[in-house]
This record gives C-alpha cells, sequence and structure tokens, in this order.
C-alpha cells in the first residue's frame, strides 16, 4: 500500500511543477496594443513584426484560439510559435508568454494614393475576449527593372521601385516630375549615359530613396549603390531633390576619352550616404542652396581636373556609425594623370563637422592659386596646421568657432540667432540666388546667411 500512496504522491507534485497543468481562463496582456506597418508596396512582403502575448497572473491560461478578424481575405498573414494562420488551445505558463508574428503582403488597388489597410488579431480565452489591431498603407508601385532606351517621363502618381541596375541610354533623357518618389531596393542603381532632369518644386521636391519605408529606416544609410552619371553624360539637372540612403548619392565620373559630365544642383539634399554624397571625377558640377552632409567618408569629393562651383551650400559631417578618416571636402589631383588641382570655387558656403580639418586639399599652398578659392564662408579647419593653406585663396572666411546650427545631430542645420553665419554673407551672390533650400527669402535681416539655409523670424535653437 505505501507504493501506491508514494506513486500517488509523486504524480500530485509532478502535476504541482507542471507549469501546463490546470489552465484557466484569464484576460491577457500584450506588448503592444496596435502594430502599425509603413508604407507597403503592393505584391512585395514586408519584413516580419511581432506583438508578445503575456501572462501575468499566478495560474497557466488557455487560450481557446487565436485568429485573424479578416480571415482568408486579409492581406495580413501571422505565425503563433510556429502555428501559421490561426492556433487552438495554446497554454501560456504563470509569467510566459507566446509570440505572434505578423507581416502584410497587399494586392494593387488601381490607385496612385495609398490605401488604407487594417485587421485584428482575435484572442479566446473562455469569456474573455482581446484583440490586437493591426494597419498599414498599401500603395501601389511601378517596377523598373530594365535600362530606359526612349526619352521618358516618370510622374508624381504610383512611386518607382528600382531592382538592380537600371541605365538611362546615351542620348536619351528621363525627365522626373514635382513630387515623384523613387525607391531603390537592396543593391540598386540608377546609371545616366544620357540625361537626368529631376525638376521639383517648393511644394512637391522630388525622393530618391532606399525602399525601405519604416521611420527607423530613414536615416539609414548604405541601401542602395546611388546615381551615377557616365562621361557621355550632360545637361543633367537636380531641382528641389532628396538623395539618401546610398552608397554614393551622386558619383559623377568622366575622362579624358570620352569626355566631362556635366551636373547642375539646386535646393538638392544628399544626405546619409555611407560613402559619400558626392563625388565628382573630370566633370563640371554647379552647386546652389544645397545640402551635402552625413556619411561614412569624405562627404564631397572634387578630384581628377573637375571644375566645381558651391553657391550658398552646407556641407557637414558628424558620422555616428564608426571611426571617419575623410574630412567633410576633400580636394584632390586624382588617379587619372593629372598633376594640378580641380578647379574648385566656393562662395557663401559652410564647411564642418566634428573634425579639426574638414576641409583637405592634396597639394602644396603654392599651386592653390587659380585653382581654389573660397569666398564669405565658414571652414572648420586649423590654418597652422595645414600645408595646403593659402590666406590669398580664403577670402573673408571663419575658420574658428562654432557654426552654431539649431540642431545638428537632428540634422538640423538652420543657424540659431547666435550663428555666425548669420548676415556675413557676400551680397552679389544673394541677388543671383534671393532664396535658400526651402525657398525663403534671403533678404529677411540685415544680410544674406552663409550656408543653404537662411535663418527665418522666429527660428532659433532650444
Amino acid at each position: 500500500m505505501k507504493y501506491f500512496y508514494l506513486a500517488l504522491l509523486t504524480a500530485i507534485l509532478c502535476v504541482a511543477c507542471d507549469p501546463y497543468s490546470n489552465p484557466r481562463y484569464s484576460a491577457l496582456t500584450f506588448s503592444s496594443d496596435t502594430i502599425s506597418f509603413d508604407t507597403v508596396f503592393a505584391s512585395i512582403g514586408t519584413p516580419t513584426m511581432e506583438v508578445r502575448v503575456k501572462n501575468k497572473t499566478g495560474n497557466p491560461v488557455l487560450v481557446d484560439r487565436i485568429w485573424l478578424a479578416g480571415g482568408s481575405d486579409s492581406p495580413f498573414r501571422i505565425n503563433i510559435n510556429g502555428y501559421p494562420d490561426q492556433a487552438t488551445d495554446v497554454t501560456i505558463p504563470s509569467g510566459d508568454s507566446i509570440f505572434i508574428f505578423i507581416d502584410l503582403k497587399s494586392d494593387p488597388s488601381g490607385n496612385d494614393a495609398p490605401v488604407y489597410l487594417s485587421d485584428s488579431v482575435m484572442l479566446s480565452s473562455g469569456n474573455y475576449f482581446s484583440k490586437v489591431i493591426l494597419e498599414a498603407w498599401g500603395q501601389d508601385i511601378i517596377i523598373i527593372n530594365s535600362d530606359i532606351t526612349d526619352n521618358t517621363i516618370w510622374g508624381s502618381g504610383k512611386p518607382y521601385l528600382i531592382y538592380g541596375e537600371v541605365m538611362v541610354d546615351t542620348l536619351k533623357r528621363l525627365d522626373v516630375a514635382p513630387g515623384t518618389r523613387v525607391y531603390f531596393h537592396n543593391d540598386a542603381s540608377l546609371i545616366i549615359a544620357g540625361s537626368l532632369r529631376a525638376t521639383g518644386d517648393a511644394d512637391d521636391a522630388i525622393l530618391f530613396a532606399s525602399d525601405r519605408t519604416q521611420s527607423e529606416y530613414v536615416d539609414y544609410p548604405g541601401h542602395w549603390n546611388g546615381i551615377a552619371f557616365r562621361a557621355c553624360s550632360g545637361d543633367n539637372i537636380l531641382k528641389d531633390v532628396v538623395v539618401r540612403n546610398a552608397v554614393i548619392a551622386l558619383d559623377i565620373e568622366g575622362n579624358q576619352e570620352q569626355g566631362r559630365p556635366s551636373v547642375n544642383l539646386e535646393n538638392t539634399t544628399l544626405i546619409h550616404n555611407s560613402v559619400s554624397a558626392l563625388r565628382c571625377a573630370y566633370s563640371d558640377l554647379v552647386a546652389v542652396n544645397s545640402l551635402f552632409a552625413d556619411t561614412g567618408f569624405g562627404t564631397v569629393t572634387v578630384t581628377d581636373g573637375s571644375k566645381a562651383v558651391f553657391i550658398f551650400c552646407t556641407i557637414v559631417n558628424n558620422w555616428r556609425y564608426n571611426n571617419r578618416t575623410s574630412p567633410a571636402l576633400l580636394i584632390e589631383k586624382g588617379e587619372d594623370g593629372s598633376t594640378t588641382l580641380p578647379e574648385v570655387n566656393i562662395y557663401n558656403t559652410v564647411i564642418t563637422g566634428d573634425h579639426t580639418n574638414e576641409m583637405s586639399v592634396d597639394g602644396a599652398s603654392s599651386e592653390l592659386p587659380g585653382r581654389i578659392m573660397v569666398d564669405s564662408s565658414f571652414v572648420t579647419v586649423e590654418p597652422a596646421s595645414c600645408q595646403w593653406w593659402n590666406s590669398d585663396c580664403f577670402i573673408d572666411v571663419t575658420t574658428e568657432g562654432s557654426p552654431r546650427f539649431i540642431d545638428a545631430r537632428e540634422f538640423d542645420f538652420r543657424p540659431d540667432t547666435l550663428s555666425p553665419l548669420n548676415d556675413v554673407a557676400g551680397k552679389s551672390e544673394s541677388h543671383l540666388y534671393t532664396e535658400d533650400i526651402r525657398h525663403r527669402s534671403r533678404r529677411v535681416f540685415n544680410a544674406p546667411d552663409i550656408g543653404a539655409y537662411e535663418r527665418q523670424p522666429g527660428e532659433k535653437g532650444e
């Protein structure tokens, strides 16, 4: 008999120690009561998100059923601890939890504008019912995965999604209308052998960016390769354009045999790129009211016999991902057999960052006259430590102190009320360019400000 009682006692202890035994019905808590996806491209799956279902009671809880309210017609898909679509009779031990994984694949809607998508994950435990709301915006897209061999216009309706390497053929032109959004899949690129005319306006900038549209990826660098201009390219214009998340945002490269590509930038932002915002080699560039910021190496590099002009620009680098070794602006003779410096003229421009010297010239001071000229600008540099420095080539240039942006860490490069950039830019260029990168007037105070941004009444740092 004693063996019987011993066996019974053992069974009782085993049941008592089993975290799944004698489950009860109860309310549950969730890591989030709403799962929101950012814009989702039609027919293309999303990254997987998750919600954690927690049992905070002192007993195991039996969940009768977990399912999608929209059923098989829902664009959302769920997986519950390895079970797709739905699960029944799930026991959650006391203090434990289960995970529900959620993704989304929407069908084309036929609309240019995004369409709101919603559903709910439902859970029942006896008489206790709860739900997690799912929501997203589904966006129809135009997929581009082949070369552009005719004159083409991209409009501002459905966004474009580029896969792989897409080239605008020689003697052909791609026109991009105001408000157009062009997204690039991983390692994709746009090659310009012909001409690119991307002309936005004050109200509708053009966007070239990664297809990772979630808000946490806005400043994520290096997801796609960038826009490259070949030697046979010419007459390129980017106005009111944002290029972000690339390796090299704009890579302009010509050579003595095939020619010099030309690119004009106005009110253009090149930001959050893993190597460089702009690289010019044996090419012609004019940049006005433009921002070049946040790169892993030289933010702007001008080399190999290029001719470049920067007017009312902001070139700034406070890279935070690893140790940066290159300055914000690098001017080199290059590797294409050039023995002279490129021609670089800089007016009313900020060149700064978190390094002591944010400008570097690959040459002796005697080589700068006639090649390098900086006027009415702010340059973070220690002249005494730079063998290339030639004071005759730097006219009315401030080299000390901070530019005092409103919030450089948040990429807000407007000058604050005490900024040394205020009211000291050369006035001759302001007669040609009366508005800043935001299309705000440069005639609001005593004189125009240095850089792409003109301080407006009421704007100040916290």
